[in-house]
């Protein structure tokens, strides 16, 4: 019904457009004609934005859209008045600025109300699902960071998405939806994922492609622990240091050979919270866009450490006689402790810096009481595997499961790479965030 008034709406000021001067009273009011046109616009405006869906996070994507295809209608139409002189309806920019004008003051009052409550058959109410890691008493997997709840949450903001906790028989999924595609969870190397009778991939695999089948997405992507540390056959692993004890005494005397010769070297590490933000992604955003990565928003870390709760949430500074020369973002939820984004640039990497670095970040784990230290993902075997597994880590497969309607589906598409490795670094600061939604 939307469309066939937005489609009635465009056929209206078609022909009114398209009538002979001649045919229009003249009424004596400076600036009516004008109005008119804002008018008229900022109706086509307000109906295209309700045509095109109920979903909050799609009204997001499709605004600038819809305000560039409606900036287009009006000044296509003018340009077509100024072609059929006989009409006497000459080409004015005054006209197609408020049409402009108009168009975006109708997509404002629809995008700028708030929105319906999300109404996906998918969503099922949080407060029937048992709390995260206390499902299953018995169970030894430890609660993760992507287990707490307010992760999501911020994730949604930060990125203009929505949290979502979704069901198919005993697969539970707290996830994020990004309007078309279902991820637990994005910029995260595992998810909020729980099958709570099914325990291989495969079994897995069918139930997501069922729920699948009967949802609104075009895909679902989980990120999850494999059930088997024995596995090898996983792209990237996870390293998991055990710090219930105090892990220094069961470290090789070369690796503590190398922590006391960072502290010797002058390395000291500063810990705080959002005022050492600028200096954090400072170092962070550099070395991410040297390696010919993407960094995360500045906003994305910021709104961390406003709205991360149940968990430390805090950064680390590494300098060398009080020069910055690293940094780290560390997470931590229901004694599991992360660190998140770290950045330890050469030479200061090869100098020992890092060690300086991960060791004060394991010392305030334990003053949390933590029992896990998680050194993140990684590609196994890669030179960042190899320098974890120095420090007596257990490797935790990690699987990447996508099930997609379209299976040519490619969510890095080769234009966005091509943005991120090939535009110069002020370029680049321009498309980030454009980027951090579709590549995570």
């Amino acid at each position: 019904m939307n469309k066939l008034l937005l489609f009635l709406g465009a056929v209206f000021v078609a022909v009114l457009s398209f009538l002979p001067a001649k045919d229009f009273p003249t009424i004596p009011i400076i600036g009516i004609d004008k109005a008119v046109h804002f008018v008229l616009y900022a109706t086509l405006g307000f109906l295209a934005a309700l045509s095109f869906s109920s979903c909050p996070v799609r009204w997001r994507r499709y605004r600038f859209r819809i305000l560039l295809i409606l900036i287009l209608y009006g000044s296509g139409i003018e340009f077509l008045q100024d072609y059929f002189y006989t009409l006497h309806r000459g080409f004015s920019y005054g006209d197609i600025l408020f049409n402009s004008l108009g168009a975006l003051t109708g997509l404002f009052i629809r995008f700028g109300t708030k929105p319906r409550p999300c109404r996906c058959r998918e969503v099922i109410d949080q407060k029937i699902l048992p709390d995260p890691g206390t499902e299953d008493p018995e169970s030894e997997s430890p609660a993760l960071i992507s287990h707490n709840p307010s992760l999501s949450k911020i994730l949604a903001e930060t990125f203009g998405w929505k949290p979502v906790i979704t069901r198919q028989d005993t697969l539970v999924i707290r996830a994020i939806c990004t309007g078309r595609k279902l991820i637990s969870l994005p910029h995260c190397p595992y998810g909020n994922v729980h099958n709570f009778c099914q325990t291989s991939e495969n079994p897995l695999h069918a139930t997501i492609a069922t729920f699948l089948e009967s949802s609104h997405f075009t895909s679902v992507e989980v990120r999850m622990i494999a059930d088997s540390p024995s596995r090898d056959d996983t792209p990237k692993v996870a390293g998991f240091l055990d710090i219930r004890h105090d892990p220094f005494f069961h470290f090789s005397s070369d690796l503590r050979q190398k922590i006391l010769k960072s502290t010797k070297n002058g390395f000291t590490v500063e810990i705080g919270g959002i005022e050492l933000l600028d200096s954090f992604y400072s170092i962070y955003s550099h070395h991410r866009r040297s390696i010919g990565s993407l960094p995360l928003p500045r906003r994305w870390f910021r709104n961390l450490l406003k709205d991360y709760n149940n968990g430390f949430c805090g950064i680390f500074l590494l300098k060398n006689r009080e020069v910055l020369v690293g940094a780290s973002f560390n997470l931590e939820f229901k004694g599991f402790y992360e660190t998140c984004w770290i950045a330890v640039p050469e030479p200061w990497h090869r100098n020992g810096g890092i060690y300086a670095m991960v060791s004060e970040m394991i010392r305030h784990a334990r003053t949390l009481h933590c029992q896990i230290f998680s050194f993140g993902s990684s590609n196994r075997d890669s030179e960042d595997h190899c320098f974890k597994r120095q420090w007596n880590t257990t490797d935790q497969p990690l699987i990447q499961l996508k099930v997609s309607k379209n299976p040519k589906e490619n969510d890095k598409d080769p234009w966005m790479m091509f943005l991120l490795k090939y535009l110069p670094s002020p370029l680049n600061q321009l498309v980030e965030n454009y980027l951090s939604k579709r590549i995570y």
